[in-house]
Protein backbone atom coordinates (compact mmCIF):
# COMPACT_ATOMS: atom_id res chain seq x y z
CA UNK A 1 0.00 0.00 0.00
CA UNK A 2 1.51 3.33 -1.04
CA UNK A 3 -0.85 5.73 0.72
CA UNK A 4 -1.61 5.99 4.41
CA UNK A 5 -4.36 7.90 6.12
CA UNK A 6 -3.73 11.37 7.54
CA UNK A 7 -7.21 11.59 9.06
CA UNK A 8 -7.54 11.58 12.83
CA UNK A 9 -9.01 8.32 14.06
CA UNK A 10 -11.91 8.74 16.50
CA UNK A 11 -12.53 6.61 19.59
CA UNK A 12 -15.76 5.36 18.03
CA UNK A 13 -13.83 4.17 14.97
CA UNK A 14 -11.33 2.39 17.21
CA UNK A 15 -14.19 0.65 19.03
CA UNK A 16 -15.78 -0.35 15.72
CA UNK A 17 -12.46 -1.77 14.54
CA UNK A 18 -12.20 -3.71 17.81
CA UNK A 19 -15.49 -5.41 16.95
CA UNK A 20 -13.53 -7.21 14.26
CA UNK A 21 -11.48 -8.82 17.04
CA UNK A 22 -14.74 -9.62 18.85
CA UNK A 23 -16.10 -11.29 15.70
CA UNK A 24 -12.93 -13.30 15.03
CA UNK A 25 -12.84 -14.64 18.58
CA UNK A 26 -16.57 -15.43 18.92
CA UNK A 27 -16.17 -17.59 15.82
CA UNK A 28 -12.66 -19.04 16.06
CA UNK A 29 -11.89 -19.16 19.80
CA UNK A 30 -15.33 -19.45 21.40
CA UNK A 31 -16.93 -21.89 18.92
CA UNK A 32 -14.61 -23.74 16.58
CA UNK A 33 -11.26 -24.15 18.37
CA UNK A 34 -12.52 -25.33 21.79
CA UNK A 35 -15.54 -27.39 20.70
CA UNK A 36 -14.98 -28.78 17.19
CA UNK A 37 -13.20 -31.99 18.22
CA UNK A 38 -15.85 -32.70 20.87
CA UNK A 39 -18.62 -32.06 18.34
CA UNK A 40 -17.06 -34.36 15.75
CA UNK A 41 -16.47 -37.27 18.15
CA UNK A 42 -19.49 -37.03 20.48
CA UNK A 43 -22.22 -35.44 18.34
CA UNK A 44 -21.30 -36.35 14.74
CA UNK A 45 -20.01 -39.74 15.97
CA UNK A 46 -16.85 -40.03 13.92
CA UNK A 47 -13.67 -41.73 15.22
CA UNK A 48 -11.24 -39.62 17.25
CA UNK A 49 -8.35 -40.37 14.90
CA UNK A 50 -10.40 -39.18 11.93
CA UNK A 51 -11.44 -36.04 13.82
CA UNK A 52 -7.82 -35.27 14.69
CA UNK A 53 -6.77 -35.74 11.07
CA UNK A 54 -9.51 -33.35 9.91
CA UNK A 55 -8.32 -30.74 12.42
CA UNK A 56 -4.69 -31.04 11.31
CA UNK A 57 -5.59 -30.99 7.60
CA UNK A 58 -7.50 -27.73 7.98
CA UNK A 59 -4.63 -26.04 9.82
CA UNK A 60 -2.06 -27.19 7.25
CA UNK A 61 -4.12 -26.30 4.18
CA UNK A 62 -4.73 -22.71 5.30
CA UNK A 63 -1.04 -21.85 5.72
CA UNK A 64 -0.06 -21.23 2.05
CA UNK A 65 -3.00 -18.84 1.67
CA UNK A 66 -1.63 -16.26 4.12
CA UNK A 67 1.02 -14.85 1.75
CA UNK A 68 -1.24 -15.46 -1.28
CA UNK A 69 -4.12 -13.42 0.16
CA UNK A 70 -1.72 -10.87 1.66
CA UNK A 71 -0.36 -10.16 -1.82
CA UNK A 72 -3.92 -10.07 -3.24
CA UNK A 73 -5.17 -7.59 -0.63
CA UNK A 74 -2.30 -5.18 -1.23
CA UNK A 75 -3.04 -5.19 -4.97
CA UNK A 76 -6.80 -4.69 -4.52
CA UNK A 77 -8.24 -1.39 -5.82
CA UNK A 78 -11.97 -0.90 -5.36
CA UNK A 79 -14.43 1.80 -4.42
CA UNK A 80 -14.88 0.01 -1.07
CA UNK A 81 -11.13 0.14 -0.34
CA UNK A 82 -8.43 -2.52 -0.20
CA UNK A 83 -9.50 -4.66 2.76
CA UNK A 84 -13.12 -3.81 3.51
CA UNK A 85 -14.58 -5.65 0.46
CA UNK A 86 -13.39 -8.94 1.94
CA UNK A 87 -15.00 -8.15 5.30
CA UNK A 88 -18.30 -7.30 3.63
CA UNK A 89 -18.54 -10.14 1.12
CA UNK A 90 -16.34 -13.02 2.35
CA UNK A 91 -17.65 -13.03 5.93
CA UNK A 92 -21.21 -14.22 5.07
CA UNK A 93 -19.76 -16.98 2.87
CA UNK A 94 -17.47 -18.09 5.69
CA UNK A 95 -20.42 -18.03 8.11
CA UNK A 96 -22.41 -20.41 5.92
CA UNK A 97 -19.61 -22.98 5.93
CA UNK A 98 -19.12 -22.52 9.69
CA UNK A 99 -22.78 -23.46 10.25
CA UNK A 100 -22.40 -26.48 7.95
CA UNK A 101 -19.41 -27.52 10.06
CA UNK A 102 -21.74 -27.90 13.07
CA UNK A 103 -24.47 -29.68 11.11
CA UNK A 104 -24.79 -33.48 11.21
CA UNK A 105 -25.64 -34.96 7.78
CA UNK A 106 -27.24 -38.38 7.30
CA UNK A 107 -24.12 -40.08 5.90
CA UNK A 108 -21.92 -43.07 6.57
CA UNK A 109 -18.87 -42.57 8.81
CA UNK A 110 -16.51 -42.52 5.83
CA UNK A 111 -18.64 -39.99 3.96
CA UNK A 112 -18.92 -37.88 7.09
CA UNK A 113 -15.13 -37.78 7.20
CA UNK A 114 -15.03 -36.45 3.63
CA UNK A 115 -17.84 -33.97 4.37
CA UNK A 116 -16.27 -32.52 7.52
CA UNK A 117 -12.76 -32.59 6.07
CA UNK A 118 -13.77 -30.54 3.03
CA UNK A 119 -15.94 -28.14 5.03
CA UNK A 120 -13.28 -27.56 7.70
CA UNK A 121 -10.56 -26.83 5.15
CA UNK A 122 -12.80 -24.21 3.54
CA UNK A 123 -13.65 -22.78 6.96
CA UNK A 124 -9.98 -22.44 7.87
CA UNK A 125 -9.13 -20.69 4.59
CA UNK A 126 -12.11 -18.32 4.71
CA UNK A 127 -12.01 -17.55 8.45
CA UNK A 128 -8.29 -16.94 8.83
CA UNK A 129 -6.26 -15.92 5.73
CA UNK A 130 -9.30 -14.33 4.07
CA UNK A 131 -11.50 -12.61 6.70
CA UNK A 132 -9.12 -12.58 9.67
CA UNK A 133 -6.13 -11.26 7.74
CA UNK A 134 -8.12 -8.52 5.99
CA UNK A 135 -9.32 -7.32 9.42
CA UNK A 136 -5.85 -7.45 11.00
CA UNK A 137 -4.33 -5.55 8.06
CA UNK A 138 -6.44 -2.51 8.95
CA UNK A 139 -4.33 -1.56 12.01
CA UNK A 140 -1.69 0.41 10.05
CA UNK A 141 -4.41 1.76 7.76
CA UNK A 142 -6.36 3.39 10.59
CA UNK A 143 -3.59 5.84 11.45
CA UNK A 144 0.01 6.79 10.83
CA UNK A 145 0.27 7.72 14.52
CA UNK A 146 2.05 5.09 16.60
CA UNK A 147 0.00 5.75 19.76
CA UNK A 148 -3.30 5.44 17.88
CA UNK A 149 -2.17 2.11 16.48
CA UNK A 150 -1.47 0.92 20.02
CA UNK A 151 -5.07 1.77 20.95
CA UNK A 152 -6.32 -0.06 17.83
CA UNK A 153 -4.40 -3.22 18.79
CA UNK A 154 -5.68 -2.90 22.36
CA UNK A 155 -9.29 -2.53 21.18
CA UNK A 156 -9.03 -5.59 18.94
CA UNK A 157 -7.44 -7.83 21.56
CA UNK A 158 -9.57 -6.73 24.52
CA UNK A 159 -12.90 -7.11 22.73
CA UNK A 160 -11.60 -10.41 21.41
CA UNK A 161 -10.85 -11.56 24.97
CA UNK A 162 -14.37 -10.64 26.07
CA UNK A 163 -15.86 -12.54 23.11
CA UNK A 164 -13.73 -15.62 23.76
CA UNK A 165 -14.50 -15.83 27.49
CA UNK A 166 -18.18 -14.95 27.18
CA UNK A 167 -18.71 -17.09 24.09
CA UNK A 168 -17.15 -20.18 25.66
CA UNK A 169 -19.18 -19.76 28.84
CA UNK A 170 -22.48 -19.30 26.97
CA UNK A 171 -22.10 -22.03 24.36
CA UNK A 172 -23.17 -25.16 26.22
CA UNK A 173 -26.15 -23.46 27.92
CA UNK A 174 -27.26 -22.25 24.48
CA UNK A 175 -26.95 -25.76 23.01
CA UNK A 176 -29.19 -27.08 25.81
CA UNK A 177 -31.63 -24.19 25.48
CA UNK A 178 -32.07 -24.74 21.73
CA UNK A 179 -33.15 -28.34 22.39
CA UNK A 180 -32.13 -31.66 20.90
CA UNK A 181 -28.36 -32.05 20.59
CA UNK A 182 -27.76 -31.92 16.83
CA UNK A 183 -30.31 -29.14 16.38
CA UNK A 184 -28.99 -27.34 19.44
CA UNK A 185 -25.45 -27.26 18.06
CA UNK A 186 -26.59 -26.10 14.63
CA UNK A 187 -28.80 -23.31 16.01
CA UNK A 188 -26.06 -22.19 18.40
CA UNK A 189 -23.65 -22.03 15.46
CA UNK A 190 -26.18 -19.92 13.54
CA UNK A 191 -26.42 -17.49 16.48
CA UNK A 192 -22.64 -17.19 16.73
CA UNK A 193 -22.27 -16.71 12.97
CA UNK A 194 -24.81 -13.88 12.96
CA UNK A 195 -22.64 -12.15 15.57
CA UNK A 196 -19.58 -12.95 13.43
CA UNK A 197 -21.09 -11.26 10.37
CA UNK A 198 -22.37 -8.21 12.25
CA UNK A 199 -19.06 -7.75 14.06
CA UNK A 200 -17.09 -7.79 10.82
CA UNK A 201 -19.48 -5.39 9.13
CA UNK A 202 -19.20 -2.99 12.08
CA UNK A 203 -15.40 -3.27 11.82
CA UNK A 204 -15.53 -2.50 8.09
CA UNK A 205 -17.75 0.49 8.72
CA UNK A 206 -15.31 1.83 11.33
CA UNK A 207 -12.49 1.78 8.77
CA UNK A 208 -14.56 3.44 6.03
CA UNK A 209 -12.82 6.85 6.20
CA UNK A 210 -9.36 5.30 6.21
CA UNK A 211 -9.41 2.27 3.90
CA UNK A 212 -9.74 4.38 0.78
CA UNK A 213 -7.71 3.95 -2.39
CA UNK A 214 -7.09 7.43 -3.91
CA UNK A 215 -7.69 7.98 -7.61
CA UNK A 216 -3.98 8.64 -8.07
CA UNK A 217 -3.22 5.15 -6.78
CA UNK A 218 -6.02 3.48 -8.75
CA UNK A 219 -4.50 4.79 -11.99
CA UNK A 220 -1.02 3.53 -11.18
CA UNK A 221 0.34 0.23 -12.38
CA UNK A 222 0.09 -2.27 -9.51
CA UNK A 223 3.39 -3.27 -7.87
CA UNK A 224 5.05 -6.38 -9.18
CA UNK A 225 5.37 -9.47 -7.01
CA UNK A 226 9.12 -8.84 -6.81
CA UNK A 227 8.50 -5.33 -5.47
CA UNK A 228 6.06 -6.65 -2.86
CA UNK A 229 8.43 -9.38 -1.71
CA UNK A 230 11.18 -6.81 -1.27
CA UNK A 231 9.43 -5.49 1.84
CA UNK A 232 9.96 -8.93 3.39
CA UNK A 233 13.54 -9.59 2.35
CA UNK A 234 14.83 -6.36 3.96
CA UNK A 235 12.63 -6.61 7.06
CA UNK A 236 14.93 -7.75 9.87
CA UNK A 237 12.56 -6.49 12.62
CA UNK A 238 9.69 -8.53 11.17
CA UNK A 239 11.80 -11.69 11.24
CA UNK A 240 12.62 -11.38 14.93
CA UNK A 241 9.09 -10.27 15.89
CA UNK A 242 7.53 -13.23 14.06
CA UNK A 243 9.98 -15.63 15.72
CA UNK A 244 9.37 -14.14 19.18
CA UNK A 245 5.59 -14.29 18.74
CA UNK A 246 5.83 -17.83 17.32
CA UNK A 247 7.61 -19.02 20.47
CA UNK A 248 5.27 -17.01 22.74
CA UNK A 249 2.11 -18.44 21.16
CA UNK A 250 3.60 -21.94 21.27
CA UNK A 251 4.40 -21.48 24.97
CA UNK A 252 0.89 -20.22 25.70
CA UNK A 253 -0.76 -23.04 23.73
CA UNK A 254 1.17 -25.97 25.14
CA UNK A 255 1.34 -24.57 28.70
CA UNK A 256 -2.43 -24.18 29.01
CA UNK A 257 -3.17 -27.51 27.32
CA UNK A 258 -0.68 -29.32 29.56
CA UNK A 259 -2.01 -27.48 32.63
CA UNK A 260 -5.34 -29.25 32.18
CA UNK A 261 -3.61 -32.55 33.00
CA UNK A 262 -1.79 -30.90 35.92
CA UNK A 263 -4.98 -29.59 37.53
CA UNK A 264 -7.01 -32.73 36.87
CA UNK A 265 -4.59 -35.52 37.73
CA UNK A 266 -1.72 -34.07 39.82
CA UNK A 267 -3.32 -31.23 41.78
CA UNK A 268 -6.72 -33.01 41.67
CA UNK A 269 -8.54 -29.67 41.45
CA UNK A 270 -10.13 -29.60 37.96
CA UNK A 271 -12.16 -26.52 38.91
CA UNK A 272 -8.98 -24.49 38.30
CA UNK A 273 -9.49 -25.14 34.58
CA UNK A 274 -12.57 -22.89 34.78
CA UNK A 275 -11.57 -20.56 37.62
CA UNK A 276 -8.30 -19.34 36.08
CA UNK A 277 -9.67 -18.06 32.72
CA UNK A 278 -12.79 -16.66 34.41
CA UNK A 279 -10.77 -14.79 37.04
CA UNK A 280 -8.15 -13.47 34.67
CA UNK A 281 -10.67 -11.76 32.38
CA UNK A 282 -11.24 -8.64 34.48
CA UNK A 283 -7.50 -8.25 35.17
CA UNK A 284 -6.64 -8.71 31.48
CA UNK A 285 -9.10 -5.96 30.53
CA UNK A 286 -7.63 -3.58 33.12
CA UNK A 287 -4.04 -4.26 32.04
CA UNK A 288 -4.97 -4.07 28.35
CA UNK A 289 -6.61 -0.68 28.78
CA UNK A 290 -3.47 0.67 30.45
CA UNK A 291 -0.98 -0.56 27.83
CA UNK A 292 -1.32 2.29 25.26
CA UNK A 293 -0.67 4.81 28.04
CA UNK A 294 2.31 2.82 29.31
CA UNK A 295 3.80 2.62 25.82
CA UNK A 296 3.27 6.33 25.26
CA UNK A 297 4.97 7.62 28.42
CA UNK A 298 6.72 4.95 30.47
CA UNK A 299 8.06 1.88 28.67
CA UNK A 300 8.76 0.83 25.08
CA UNK A 301 6.89 -2.05 23.52
CA UNK A 302 10.15 -3.95 23.06
CA UNK A 303 11.09 -3.56 26.73
CA UNK A 304 7.60 -4.51 27.90
CA UNK A 305 7.61 -7.63 25.72
CA UNK A 306 10.90 -8.73 27.27
CA UNK A 307 9.73 -7.91 30.82
CA UNK A 308 6.42 -9.70 30.35
CA UNK A 309 8.15 -12.75 28.90
CA UNK A 310 10.43 -12.95 31.94
CA UNK A 311 7.47 -12.61 34.34
CA UNK A 312 5.48 -15.33 32.55
CA UNK A 313 8.14 -17.90 33.41
CA UNK A 314 7.69 -17.38 37.17
CA UNK A 315 4.84 -19.92 37.35
CA UNK A 316 6.68 -22.88 35.77
CA UNK A 317 9.78 -22.06 37.84
CA UNK A 318 7.75 -22.13 41.08
CA UNK A 319 6.18 -25.42 40.02
CA UNK A 320 9.51 -26.96 39.12
CA UNK A 321 11.35 -25.90 42.30
CA UNK A 322 8.67 -26.06 45.00
CA UNK A 323 5.89 -28.34 43.63
CA UNK A 324 3.18 -26.56 45.68
CA UNK A 325 0.38 -28.94 44.65
CA UNK A 326 -1.54 -28.54 47.92
CA UNK A 327 -1.58 -24.73 47.81
CA UNK A 328 -4.65 -24.12 45.64
CA UNK A 329 -4.81 -20.32 46.22
CA UNK A 330 -1.17 -20.00 45.12
CA UNK A 331 -1.78 -22.05 41.98
CA UNK A 332 -4.89 -20.00 41.19
CA UNK A 333 -3.02 -16.71 41.69
CA UNK A 334 0.00 -17.75 39.62
CA UNK A 335 -2.23 -19.18 36.89
CA UNK A 336 -4.24 -15.95 36.66
CA UNK A 337 -1.07 -13.84 36.73
CA UNK A 338 0.46 -15.82 33.86
CA UNK A 339 -2.68 -15.62 31.71
CA UNK A 340 -2.90 -11.85 32.24
CA UNK A 341 0.74 -11.44 31.20
CA UNK A 342 0.24 -13.59 28.08
CA UNK A 343 -2.84 -11.55 27.11
CA UNK A 344 -0.80 -8.35 27.50
CA UNK A 345 1.98 -9.81 25.34
CA UNK A 346 -0.55 -10.61 22.60
CA UNK A 347 -1.64 -6.95 22.53
CA UNK A 348 2.00 -5.83 22.52
CA UNK A 349 2.89 -8.07 19.59
CA UNK A 350 0.05 -6.76 17.42
CA UNK A 351 0.84 -3.18 18.44
CA UNK A 352 4.48 -3.67 17.39
CA UNK A 353 3.68 -5.10 13.95
CA UNK A 354 2.91 -1.70 12.28
CA UNK A 355 6.42 -0.55 13.27
CA UNK A 356 7.78 -3.33 11.05
CA UNK A 357 5.56 -2.11 8.18
CA UNK A 358 6.95 1.41 8.62
CA UNK A 359 10.48 -0.04 8.67
CA UNK A 360 9.95 -1.75 5.33
CA UNK A 361 8.61 1.46 3.81
CA UNK A 362 11.61 3.36 5.21
CA UNK A 363 14.01 0.86 3.61
CA UNK A 364 12.27 0.35 0.25
CA UNK A 365 9.88 3.27 -0.24
CA UNK A 366 7.02 0.76 -0.58
CA UNK A 367 4.26 -0.45 1.73
CA UNK A 368 2.67 -3.88 1.73
CA UNK A 369 0.53 -3.92 4.85
CA UNK A 370 -1.36 -7.17 4.27
CA UNK A 371 1.66 -9.15 3.06
CA UNK A 372 3.67 -8.19 6.15
CA UNK A 373 0.66 -8.89 8.39
CA UNK A 374 0.17 -12.26 6.68
CA UNK A 375 3.67 -13.36 7.72
CA UNK A 376 2.93 -12.43 11.32
CA UNK A 377 -0.44 -14.24 11.25
CA UNK A 378 1.15 -17.28 9.63
CA UNK A 379 3.80 -17.45 12.37
CA UNK A 380 1.08 -17.21 15.00
CA UNK A 381 -0.95 -20.05 13.50
CA UNK A 382 2.09 -22.28 13.08
CA UNK A 383 2.96 -21.64 16.72
CA UNK A 384 -0.54 -22.64 17.84
CA UNK A 385 -0.52 -25.75 15.66
CA UNK A 386 3.00 -26.80 16.62
CA UNK A 387 2.29 -26.30 20.33
CA UNK A 388 -0.64 -28.69 20.18
CA UNK A 389 1.30 -31.14 18.03
CA UNK A 390 4.28 -31.11 20.42
CA UNK A 391 2.04 -31.80 23.41
CA UNK A 392 0.50 -34.75 21.56
CA UNK A 393 3.96 -36.17 20.87
CA UNK A 394 4.92 -35.80 24.54
CA UNK A 395 1.68 -37.43 25.77
CA UNK A 396 2.35 -40.38 23.49
CA UNK A 397 6.01 -40.57 24.53
CA UNK A 398 5.20 -40.69 28.27
CA UNK A 399 2.59 -43.38 27.74
CA UNK A 400 -0.55 -41.37 28.45
CA UNK A 401 -3.77 -43.09 27.31
CA UNK A 402 -6.98 -41.08 27.23
CA UNK A 403 -9.89 -42.38 29.27
CA UNK A 404 -7.66 -44.23 31.73
CA UNK A 405 -5.96 -43.29 34.99
CA UNK A 406 -2.45 -42.02 34.16
CA UNK A 407 0.51 -43.81 35.69
CA UNK A 408 2.86 -41.90 38.05
CA UNK A 409 5.53 -42.09 35.35
CA UNK A 410 3.21 -40.51 32.77
CA UNK A 411 2.26 -37.71 35.15
CA UNK A 412 5.89 -37.01 35.97
CA UNK A 413 6.69 -36.77 32.26
CA UNK A 414 3.80 -34.35 31.69
CA UNK A 415 4.90 -32.28 34.68
CA UNK A 416 8.50 -31.98 33.48
CA UNK A 417 7.32 -30.95 30.02
CA UNK A 418 4.93 -28.37 31.51
CA UNK A 419 7.70 -26.75 33.53
CA UNK A 420 10.84 -27.13 31.40
CA UNK A 421 9.40 -26.33 27.94
CA UNK A 422 8.22 -22.79 28.92
CA UNK A 423 11.65 -22.03 30.39
CA UNK A 424 13.38 -23.01 27.13
CA UNK A 425 10.86 -21.09 25.02
CA UNK A 426 11.25 -18.02 27.28
CA UNK A 427 14.99 -17.98 26.58
CA UNK A 428 14.30 -18.11 22.82
CA UNK A 429 11.74 -15.27 23.05
CA UNK A 430 14.15 -13.05 25.00
CA UNK A 431 16.90 -13.73 22.46
CA UNK A 432 14.64 -12.77 19.54
CA UNK A 433 13.48 -9.55 21.21
CA UNK A 434 17.06 -8.66 22.15
CA UNK A 435 17.85 -8.83 18.43
CA UNK A 436 14.71 -6.84 17.52
CA UNK A 437 16.21 -3.47 16.53
CA UNK A 438 13.28 -1.02 16.83
CA UNK A 439 13.64 0.82 20.12
CA UNK A 440 11.74 4.06 20.75
CA UNK A 441 14.75 6.20 19.85
CA UNK A 442 15.35 4.13 16.70
CA UNK A 443 11.71 4.50 15.68
CA UNK A 444 11.64 8.27 16.29
CA UNK A 445 14.68 8.75 14.05
CA UNK A 446 13.19 6.43 11.41
CA UNK A 447 9.77 8.11 11.34
CA UNK A 448 11.29 11.58 10.81
CA UNK A 449 13.10 10.34 7.71
CA UNK A 450 10.05 8.36 6.58
CA UNK A 451 7.78 11.41 6.81
CA UNK A 452 10.27 13.39 4.74
CA UNK A 453 10.22 10.61 2.12
CA UNK A 454 6.42 10.61 2.06
CA UNK A 455 6.28 14.39 1.72
CA UNK A 456 8.77 14.34 -1.15
CA UNK A 457 6.77 11.65 -2.91
CA UNK A 458 3.55 13.63 -2.43
CA UNK A 459 5.16 16.83 -3.81
CA UNK A 460 6.41 14.94 -6.86
CA UNK A 461 2.89 13.80 -7.84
Amino acid sequence: MEEITKKKTTRWELFQFGMGGFAININNNALIAPFLLYFLTDIAKIPAAMAGSIYLAGKLCQMPFYPIFGTLFDRTKSRWGRYRPYLFFATPIAAIFNVLLFTVPELTTAHKGIYYGGIYILCCILNNPMVGLSCQSLIPVLSADRSTRNFAAMSKQLLGTVAQAGGQAALMPLVIWFGEQTIGWQHTAIAYEIIFILGMWICANGAKRHDIVPETVIKRKPPTLKEQLEVLTVNKPLLFLVLAFFFMVMESSLSWSASIYLYKFIVKEPSLIVKIPATQLIFSIAVGLSLPYLFKSYISKRSFFMLGTALAVVYPLVLLVFRPFDNIPLLLGLGVFTQVILAALAITGWATLPDCIDYAEWKTGKRSDALVTSCFSLGTNIGLSFGGFLLGVVLSAVGYVGGTTPTPESLEGIFKFLTIAPIVLTALILLCMKLFPITDSYYNKMIIELNQMRQAKENAQ
